[in-house]
């Protein structure tokens, strides 16, 4: 019964049926199928399984995927009091064994949400910190459902393909891009390096500044990336984590962007990896 089920299983695109399984109560094989097919196909379904060992099952069948897919640059959500706070996903990696999902530190310690995926939380983030140097923390992803961490920025073809650990690509006159959710899978960009080692009193220090991005209200924890090509295309290659601006206290109006760095990051939160597209070194 198994072997005839799993043949009729490799023909099951061919034949029109939404599915094949067994039935030990029956000892039959399931043949789910809707009444159009079953019409059309019954005679070159019988061609290949006894009509005695089928179970008929009819209607149509969608498999609906469960997973929440978490993207560079798309939004997170927090609920706090009297509302919802939202942020933007860094990038993926992983610390201490879990999976996790790098966000700004101002964005708040607590339950974290991908309500473009689903109704359940996708982790907790404990560690959130904008005081050193460096504004990060990370979520870690819970294993109740699905969380699929992704290389690709989110809405957008590019993967994550390295990193810049020892800030080669982000020195003063470079230029940077910041990925983050109001962007709607576009970067924002690029913006220039002004200053690579920039205290702010009383905050964060030896950060990232550069001229102003159009990045909102939210964008915070955008994934901030230089463009790394492997003689083949364009991949990302990750610079920090997107902070917000400094304001030009004359005018009040935003002055300059500024991000933490990668490696204060990586090194601040205790990662051991960050997801990246391996074919990026697969020249």
């Amino acid at each position: 019964m198994y072997s005839t089920k799993e043949a009729l299983a490799a023909l099951a695109v061919e034949l029109g049926l939404e599915g094949v399984g067994i039935s030990a109560e029956k000892n039959k094989v399931n043949v789910y199928i809707t009444e159009e097919n079953f019409k059309n196909n019954k005679e070159t379904i019988l061609n290949h399984i006894d009509e005695d060992m089928v179970n008929w099952v009819f209607g149509d069948l969608v498999v609906k995927q469960k997973a929440y897919n978490l993207y560079a640059g798309e939004q997170v959500e927090r609920t706090v009091t009297g509302g919802e706070y939202q942020c933007s996903l860094g990038f993926n990696g992983s610390a201490n064994g879990n999976d996790v999902g790098v966000i700004a530190g101002h964005c708040g310690n607590g339950t974290w949400y991908d309500k473009s995926d689903g109704t359940a939380a996708i982790g907790n983030m404990s560690n959130g910190s904008l005081l050193g140097n460096f504004d990060a923390g990370y979520i870690r992803y819970t294993t109740n459902v699905t969380v699929t961490p992704s290389v690709f920025l989110n809405g957008n073809s590019m993967t994550i393909g390295t990193t810049d650990y020892a800030g080669y690509y982000r020195e003063e006159g470079d230029y940077v891009r910041v990925h983050a959710r109001s962007g709607n899978g576009s970067s924002f960009g690029p913006v220039r390096v002004i200053d690579n080692s920039f205290n702010i009193p009383g905050d964060t220090q030896d950060v990232v500044v550069t001229t102003l991005s159009g990045a909102v209200g939210g964008d915070s924890g955008g994934l901030v990336y230089s463009i790394a090509n492997n003689g083949t295309k364009n991949y990302a290659r990750i610079e920090g984590v997107y902070a917000g601006s400094l304001l030009d206290p004359v005018t009040g109006k935003d002055a300059y962007d500024y991000f933490s760095k990668y490696s204060r990051v990586f090194d601040g939160l205790g990662m051991s990896g960050v997801y990246t597209d391996s074919s990026f070194l697969a020249l």
